[in-house]
């Protein structure tokens, strides 16, 4: 069972988010707080495996609170559920020692769950944007060097997929826009990664960055 404090300023959205976790047989609501200073309080009574995290709160932000929660109790895992997309909102919490990242206009209790689960075992969880703006920001200051052979040249339609892809476009909404099939722009995604030695999406965006192909 992974336990979990909820950490909030809004009332319905501590109702929500409670509600949406008791779908699962896996995760404990143990506690839950109004702002930083409370949740600090609820942390030293009972170690939580997970915090979710507000951003803008009263009394204590969520952002003022990230360190405090790394420092006393660095087994805890901190995920930011906030409604700012923001990429300073973003790698600011990923700095200050924020496990992950959700959006709240993009959530739905399944990827709730999931990323609970997955920041619980395996220490971060980042969506599709959260991981671009962090490899933005990793290739900028030179922290990373790909190790992808950038001289590989693509067709327009590789660099049009590519494209979309670093544009987080689904590949529905990538079907759509190049008008082919749904079953055609997975076979070009899975070349793509075939091609450049990517194992996931966030090789192709390293990848495109790199190159130029998107911004």
């Amino acid at each position: 069972m992974i336990s979990v404090i909820l950490v909030d300023d809004e009332c319905l959205a501590r109702t929500g988010v409670s509600t949406w976790l008791k779908k699962s047989d896996y995760i404990n609501v143990i506690g839950i707080a109004e702002n930083g200073i409370e949740a600090l309080e609820k942390i030293r009574k009972s170690t939580p495996d997970v915090v979710l995290l507000d951003i803008t709160m009263p009394v204590m932000s969520g952002l003022e609170a990230i360190p405090l929660i790394k420092q006393g109790f660095p087994e805890t895992k901190i995920l930011i559920l906030s409604q700012y997309d923001e990429d300073s909102f973003i790698l600011n919490s990923m700095r200050k020692g924020a496990h992950g990242y959700l959006l709240k206009s993009t959530i739905t209790p399944e990827i709730l769950i999931e990323a609970i689960e997955v920041v619980k075992k395996q220490g971060f969880y980042f969506t599709d944007h959260v991981s671009r703006t962090l490899l933005e920001e990793i290739i900028s200051v030179g922290a990373v060097t790909p190790k992808f052979d950038l001289s590989i040249e693509l067709s327009k339609i590789e660099e049009d997929t590519l494209r979309l892809i670093c544009e987080e476009k689904t590949s529905k909404e990538i079907a759509d826009i190049l008008f082919k099939s749904h079953k055609t722009i997975d076979k070009y995604r899975q070349g793509l990664m075939k091609k450049i030695g990517a194992k996931s999406v966030v090789g192709l965006v390293v990848f495109a960055l790199s190159k130029g192909i998107c911004t």
